[in-house]
């Protein structure tokens, strides 16, 4: 019995190898900067997202992005930023990939709200 266990273990190990290697290396690394098209400033914390995958990254304060561990393939990339609309890019990525994205502020997406709360005194 603990010699068949052992076959077992070893050939579960080897096919699990095998499948390792027939993946595509995901090891791609997609950055660059979310820019405002009109003053060209960097904007900060766009969100940058790569929809098929579950990856993705906020840009920091001068609006650079970066995304690693990607595979090749094409893919659509949402960005979204405050006072921006939504922009969906269909990218081909085949190595390490630098984007500019540029977007323009939209005065009618920010529309006026109130926030109201109450409290328990």
């Amino acid at each position: 019995m603990r010699i068949f266990i052992w076959v077992v273990s070893i050939l579960m190990g080897f096919s699990g190898s095998l499948n390792l290697r027939a993946q595509p290396e995901c090891t791609i690394v997609v950055h660059g900067q979310v820019v405002e098209a009109t003053e060209g400033n960097g904007l900060s914390y766009a969100s940058v997202y790569l929809v098929e995958t579950d990856k993705g990254a906020y840009a920091d304060s001068s609006g650079q992005f970066v995304i690693t561990g990607v595979c090749p393939g094409k893919y659509i990339l949402r960005i979204t930023h405050v006072g921006c609309a939504p922009q969906k890019i269909e990218i081909s990525i085949k190595s390490d990939t630098t984007l500019t994205i540029y977007m323009t502020h939209d005065d009618a997406i920010l529309n006026e709200f109130v926030v109201e709360g109450e409290t328990n005194d």
